[in-house]
């Protein structure tokens, strides 16, 4: 049975371009979701019409709660982590997703919750800022955007100067209890969906087709490149060669006024799908990419383009057992991070632009018991990583800032081994955020959020 479940979680790999796990109850019906949006992209779906479950998820039919199992008891908390467990209840707000247009503007998905434990009752706002994330003001969303089962799926990209882009990927309908069980001649109902443009920082918003028009031949600074997973008609089968045609993601580019066109020479396949981009301040981008061969050994592929998207150059990667994300924030130091779905991860770390690479440890988790509360949020704000355990986040000099759950760590440009990051909050999650960093976790006693322009020096984020 080990043998079959692995071969099921590749191929959910496989066919899911980025899948995002949860840590807590909290995103146990975000987790179902995605697992189900996963299915689309090939051979997986067979063996969900087939009425397979993966990883105890049943990924077509039936109430899915019924399909995942309860987490074990925990044992009674510490009384520092009941504190803690208190403090992070009492918290209004948790960011889930945030980019950095430049040093001082940024924005941020933050989420509130009538009850943590149940997604379809929490909210989403916009915040901004214009002091490097010191202070945050609310500012309104397009109705629709980023509400309940959406919001961690939901991306934020920063478009030039002052435009922001909100995609809400579609996914499939839940079933329903006691509903017939979908079938490749009754396939579940695809839920459309979603794009909004601002070109003014948030204050007012307009729809936008999530179908790319037409072709350029680069991109500018400040305009994203990224591969947006397509949307599948009503009544496809999943597994059908009309709906893997559709995982042919090539790379777009947002244009000024928050559309999209294909990058001409730019990367396509089913590997790209979703893939997490990284942009330096060098002007390079690079694109991670994988795919299984019929075999189930995975051929994982980076690509690097140093002007603007006009052509791509393949940069040669070490053997990998899971598909990784990429880091770099200068384009000279580059980090390769893959996880392996049980909270296990490793990192290579490259100090000449991916000529050579070397392994660097990670630190081991905390050995501390933490609360649902508080592991749900974790959960919520590191929900962009490929999987769970360690989260990460790159800095303007090259340094790779990373932690397991506790401890800041650095890693330097070139350094064989991370160090204690001094006078740091105790971090319990990361997320990069463009020309900043965002982090979870605790200082001086006090649970909040954090914002770093360098991983050095930290700010808590106070959101009016």
């Amino acid at each position: 049975m080990a043998d079959v479940e692995e071969a099921t979680a590749k191929e959910l790999r496989r066919a899911g371009g980025r899948p995002r796990w949860d840590l807590a109850r909290v995103l146990a019906a975000v987790t179902r979701r995605q697992r189900r949006r996963s299915a689309i992209g090939g051979v997986l779906a067979l063996a969900a019409l087939a009425g397979v479950t993966v990883v105890g998820v049943e990924l077509f039919g039936g109430d899915a709660d019924e399909h995942t199992a309860e987490p074990a008891p925990t044992a009674t908390l510490a009384p520092a982590e009941a504190e803690l467990e208190a403090q992070v209840a009492r918290l209004s707000y948790v960011p889930a997703d945030a980019v950095f247009a430049d040093a001082r503007r940024g924005y941020a998905l933050v989420v509130s919750c009538a009850d943590r434990d149940e997604p379809e009752t929490c909210t989403t706002q916009l915040a901004a800022t214009v002091d490097g994330g010191a202070t945050w003001q609310r500012r309104p969303l397009p109705a629709g955007a980023a509400a309940g089962l959406s919001i961690v799926r939901t991306r934020l990209l920063a478009v030039g100067p002052n435009g922001l882009l909100i995609d809400q990927p579609g996914q499939y309908e839940e079933t329903e209890t006691g509903a017939p069980a979908p079938s490749p001649t009754a396939p579940p109902k695809w839920i459309a969906g979603q794009r909004w443009f601002s070109p003014d920082g948030g204050r007012t918003w307009a729809p936008r087709a999530r179908r790319a028009t037409g072709t350029v031949t680069g991109f500018a600074p400040g305009y994203p490149l990224f591969f947006p997973s397509p949307d599948v008609p009503n009544g496809l089968d999943p597994a059908s060669p009309r709906v893997a045609a559709l995982f042919n993601t090539p790379a777009q580019v947002v244009r000024a006024d928050g559309s999209t066109a294909v990058l001409a020479r730019g990367p396509r396949g089913e590997g790209y799908t979703d893939v997490s981009v990284a942009t330096a301040a060098d002007g390079s981008v690079w694109v991670p990419s994988y795919v299984y061969g019929a075999n189930g050994g995975l051929t994982v592929r980076l690509q690097v383009t140093r002007d603007r998207g006009r052509t791509f150059q393949g940069v040669r990667v070490p053997t990998m057992s899971s598909p990784p994300s990429v880091f770099t924030a200068d384009g000279r130091n580059v980090y390769l991070l893959e996880y392996d779905g049980q909270g296990g991860a490793r990192l290579r770390a490259s100090a000449n632009a991916g000529r050579t690479w070397r392994d660097v440890k990670l630190p081991a988790p905390p050995k501390s018991q933490r609360g649902p509360v508080t592991t749900g949020t974790i959960g919520i704000v590191s929900s962009g990583a490929a999987g769970p355990g360690p989260t990460v986040a790159p800095a303007a000099d090259g340094a790779l800032l990373v932690t397991h759950g506790s401890t800041l760590y650095r890693l330097a440009p070139g350094a064989a081994a991370m160090r204690k990051v001094a006078d740091a909050p105790v971090m319990f999650s990361l997320m990069p955020a463009g020309r900043a960093m965002v982090g979870f976790g605790t200082k001086g006693g006090a649970a909040g959020f954090f914002t770093s322009p360098d991983g050095v020096t930290w700010r808590t984020a106070a959101l009016s």
